[in-house]
């Protein structure tokens, strides 16, 4: 038996996931009281965990991984060769898929992670350092010194030890499972919301701020961070959480929480199914090192695996002259950001090529760019925009039926929260009190997933409805000639309106669509076609 363990789980996307890769998967809910009897029995394949036991399942296992330890909490149980219980986690191989998927670096940047001292959090600090952030700061609401330094070194002493006649020793400490980033490559320090530093450059969030059903709240305002070139949201729950949304506008390369989801389900695959080409995926900064390395030739192995230029050499003279190469940059220069970049070129190096050695044929990793997609299409909401009479509720409808999704309406979803039409409010009470009405039925549906939305003519008036609608959603405008467009029980179309209202609409449908579908046919169904199409064959 695979599975998700946790203490309550409701929906999880985890199911779906790991479904995809062809065995059965469970979601087993255990109280605390029940966890140390559950594990013991070990009446499971390979497990998956999740809040709150990944700290709490570690003295259960038999042993857990370096990277597990170093992190302080494993997220993955499997059996190696010998039946011993085995925990990792692969939540780190997964965001570090998830920001090179975005095309985001962290390497000599100063990394602001946002919930940075809870479980989370202390995986994002240790893929931070790994990746050669020049300067991490941790926001906790609960720290009461505003700026308390987290970790300091000896910046000579460290460069001295490289620089020594004993550089292998040194270049193996920094290319193995101990090196000193942790306390070597970057100051680390933890501040409050009220003493943001303004010169952050990536932004990770690690905290629930944002995610369903608050969708419209932010932990920070970009617009403060004028430096930022990447933002990382692990919500996958709206797919753009406000804080995202503000990142697309400001054209700043972003992130959700969904790629890191997948790919660390196809790498738990890997483990359970002893598919992992390194027998340590967890600790992907290593490229197929063995876990039992002890004589020389082993040590030169390792050191060349983490040296990039010596990828295909194999000749100790090479491996020296590599070697000393690192040493003398660090000689020729001793400050800190240099040391920064000789730590960060073994680690980069690595990860670079680490997806590509464990994504072959016999490696669920493999499957998980399709599975991604795939997610995101069955997760994504379609929304219909377009003029009143346009088809959309017709063209919705039988979107709905063909794909299996439930379709609404957001006239009707009005009508279910207010007791009136559309018309019967805009006739007694005015537009604007009917435009704030929509506006609140339109949030309603914009934070669910899954759905199929036609939504009134006017919706994308209003700037608001457009934001929430895009954060679980894509638009597609259905472009309908004015003279072809049904007016019946359509108050403000009425009386020559229609043509009034299309003329000063038709950019505003434009601007805020995905996609444009041009529709003047009567039965809808080539509309249909286009956006079925543009589903499942982009």
């Amino acid at each position: 038996m695979y599975g998700l363990l946790g203490e309550r789980l409701g929906h999880s996307y985890s199911k779906i996931i790991h479904e995809s890769m062809g065995y059965e998967y469970h979601l087993i809910e255990k109280a605390p009281h029940e966890l140390k009897d559950f594990i013991r029995r070990r009446d499971f394949s390979g497990l998956n965990v999740t809040i709150p036991y990944k700290k709490e399942v570690i003295k259960y296992c038999d042993e857990i991984s370096e990277l597990a330890e170093r992190i302080g909490a494993v997220n993955t149980l499997y059996y190696d060769s010998t039946d011993k219980l085995i925990g990792t986690n692969t939540d780190y191989t997964g965001l570090s898929y998830a920001l090179t998927q975005a095309k985001i670096s962290l390497k000599g940047r100063h990394v602001l992670i946002l919930g940075g001292t809870g479980g989370a959090g202390s995986m994002v600090k240790i893929l931070a350092q790994d990746l050669g952030a020049s300067k991490i700061t941790i926001v906790s609401r609960g720290q009461t010194k505003s700026n308390r330094q987290y970790s300091s070194v000896n910046t000579a002493d460290a460069i001295q030890h490289v620089a020594s006649d004993q550089y292998a020793d040194a270049i193996q400490h920094v290319a193995s499972d101990q090196y000193a980033i942790d306390d070597a490559t970057c100051p680390i320090s933890i501040t409050t919301y009220d003493t943001l530093p303004k010169d952050a450059e990536i932004i990770i969030n690690a905290t629930p701020v944002g995610t369903y059903p608050d969708i419209t709240k932010s932990p920070v305002s970009l617009k403060n961070f004028k430096n930022c070139v990447g933002v990382c949201d692990l919500i996958y729950n709206p797919l753009r959480t406000e804080l995202l949304m503000q990142a697309a506008e400001l054209g700043i390369p972003y992130t959700n929480g969904l790629p890191m989801l997948v790919r660390q389900a196809t790498a738990a695959a890997d483990f359970f199914h002893k598919r992992c080409i390194a027998s340590s995926q967890e600790n992907s900064y290593k490229q197929n090192r063995s876990q039992h390395d002890s004589d020389r030739n082993n040590i030169d192995r390792r050191i060349s695996e983490h040296v990039s230029s010596v990828h295909q050499n194999s000749d100790r003279n090479n491996i020296d002259r590599c070697i000393s190469e690192h040493v003398n940059s660090v000689h020729q220069n001793s400050d800190r950001n240099n040391i920064d970049r000789c730590i960060s070129e073994h680690v980069n190096s690595v990860h670079q090529n680490f997806d590509r050695n464990t994504s072959g044929e016999n490696s669920f990793s493999s499957l998980t760019p399709v599975i991604l997609k795939n997610l995101i299409r069955d997760t994504e909401n379609v929304v219909i925009t377009g003029m009143p009479g346009c088809g959309k509720s017709t063209i919705g409808s039988k979107l709905a039926r063909k794909t299996g999704r439930r379709f609404v309406d957001t006239d009707e979803t009005v009508k279910e929260m207010y007791g009136r039409t559309p018309a019967e409010i805009i006739k007694h009470d005015g537009e604007e009190i009917f435009r704030k009405m929509e506006e609140k039925a339109v949030l309603s549906l914009a934070k669910e997933q899954s759905l199929v939305i036609a939504t009134g003519g006017g919706v994308v008036t209003r700037p608001a409805n457009v934001r929430h609608l895009k954060q679980n959603g894509r638009i597609f405008f259905v472009d309908r000639d004015p003279d072809k467009l049904s007016t019946y029980n359509r108050p403000l179309s009425q009386n020559g309106g229609v043509y009034l209202i299309y003329e000063r609409r038709y950019p505003i449908y434009c601007s805020t669509c995905d996609h444009q579908i041009k529709n003047n046919s009567d039965d809808f169904n080539d509309a249909l076609s286009v956006i079925y199409g543009m589903m499942y064959n982009d």
